[in-house]
């Protein structure tokens, strides 16, 4: 402070026009020296408890955004080789897929022709079981009607006998319609 007024003192001593212009201005030196300390104090005191401590945010804040983009490119970064990776995937997938499509028809149509085979095995057998019936119910059938010839024969017989035909030509008769029925019966 005493520097100060020394070097306020000697310029107003050494040029006449500084103390005319300090006098017009009413302008008092050790006044003039105190606000002069007063705002270096005050300056000095705003850097150390305001300025210094918002430049250390400002540039704590600046770390943290570079941070940030460092992070952002790093997930950029992995967001496209993620991307590339499910694209691989999905690749991988459909032809999964169509392969298991593939093997589904494959089983399918193994499926159908063992049905059919089955089918055919069961048709085949049910053909050859409704041929024994048939064949059973024409032999029925034809047992049926050679019973039936031989009493129509047999009454015939006795019939013809009745009308009085003599005894060998009745024998002969009977004889040959009796042979008659048993080569019909085979």
């Amino acid at each position: 402070m005493n520097a100060a007024l020394a070097v306020v003192g000697q310029l107003s001593s050494s040029s006449g026009t500084v103390s005319k212009l300090a006098a017009e201005f009413h302008v008092e030196w050790p006044l003039l020296a105190a606000q002069i300390l007063n705002f270096t104090v005050v300056a000095l005191l705003l850097y150390r408890f305001a300025v210094g401590p918002l430049l250390r945010v400002i540039d704590e804040r600046r770390r943290t955004v570079q941070s940030g983009l460092v992070d952002a490119e790093k997930a950029a970064k992995k967001l496209a080789a993620s991307d590339v990776l499910c694209h691989k995937k999905q690749i991988e997938a459909g032809g999964e897929a169509k392969k298991i499509i593939g093997d589904a028809k494959l089983a399918a149509d193994a499926l159908a022709l063992d049905r059919k085979k089955q089918m055919d095995t069961e048709l085949a057998a049910l053909r050859t079981k409704e041929a024994e019936r048939i064949s059973a119910e024409r032999d029925a059938a034809i047992r049926s009607a050679v019973k039936e010839l031989r009493l129509q024969a047999a009454a015939l017989s006795e019939k013809i006998l009745r009308t009085g035909i003599d005894e060998d030509a009745a024998a002969q008769f009977s004889a040959n319609a009796v042979r008659a029925i048993e080569s019909a019966n085979g």
